[in-house]
């Protein structure tokens, strides 16, 4: 592969990442997976906004607020995109990056319908960016946390989705396309002194970097196999 041909995606990505690098400082709190198969997130489109929810049953992974791992919750989630944002940006070799604002609310929890302990909720805006026809969509941002379990401080708060399974990203009607995926997440914030930070590692604005550019090469591998065959 010709690396150099896809600088522009790999600065994309890294730029994504450092653009919130105050959160380096900031310790990861809670990471989660969906439990099981098939892709019960759901994004609905109407023309200029596009809507993603979901009342989904998920397993912790980390939680920094010294419980002990696994544990199983529901993640809620109620996104609503910013009415005609969706943007697509081609860059060399014509790899076209989808990019869109949302704003909305989340909250992982002991029950469904956000009920039960809160583990970690939040609100605020999300910038969502893929790779267009592509089975992958990144939602990242850094929204107010509130939570019943974790010492939360004042600080640098960050937010990541990972969004996969989707049939061909795309924009219709200056927004996203309707879609259904599988997601997982990773969260970071400054900690009470408090809290035991148990939760996953390192620093997440390296995890984010790394994570995002191994993303789009693999989404980028993706096209060009399709293509050859």
């Amino acid at each position: 592969m010709n690396y150099r041909r896809i600088l522009p995606c790999l600065c994309f990505a890294t730029l994504v990442a450092f653009g919130m690098s105050s959160s380096a400082l900031a310790d990861v709190i809670l990471n989660f997976a969906q439990q099981g198969g098939g892709t019960p997130l759901t994004a609905t489109s109407s023309p200029g906004s596009t809507s993603i929810t979901g009342d989904i049953p998920v397993t912790i992974s980390g939680i920094a607020a010294g419980i002990p791992v696994p544990i199983n919750a529901f993640l809620n989630i109620h996104l609503n995109s910013v009415a005609n944002t969706a943007s697509a940006t081609t860059v060399p070799p014509g790899v076209t990056i989808i990019t869109q604002q949302f704003l909305g609310t989340f909250s992982i929890t002991q029950n469904a319908n956000g009920s039960g302990i809160n583990y970690l909720s939040g609100s605020g805006n999300l910038l969502a960016f893929g790779i267009a026809g592509g089975s992958s969509l990144s939602l990242q941002g850094s929204p107010s946390f509130s939570s019943s379990v974790i010492a939360l401080a004042a600080g640098a708060t960050s937010a990541s989705f990972s969004l996969t399974g989707i049939s061909g990203l795309s924009i219709t009607n200056s927004t996203i396309a309707s879609f259904t995926s599988s997601v997982t997440g990773t969260f970071s914030a400054a900690l009470g002194s408090s809290s035991a930070a148990t939760a996953p590692e390192p620093s997440f604005a390296g995890m984010l970097g790394v994570g995002g550019i191994g993303w789009l090469l693999r989404a980028y591998r993706r096209r060009r196999t399709t293509a050859v065959a």
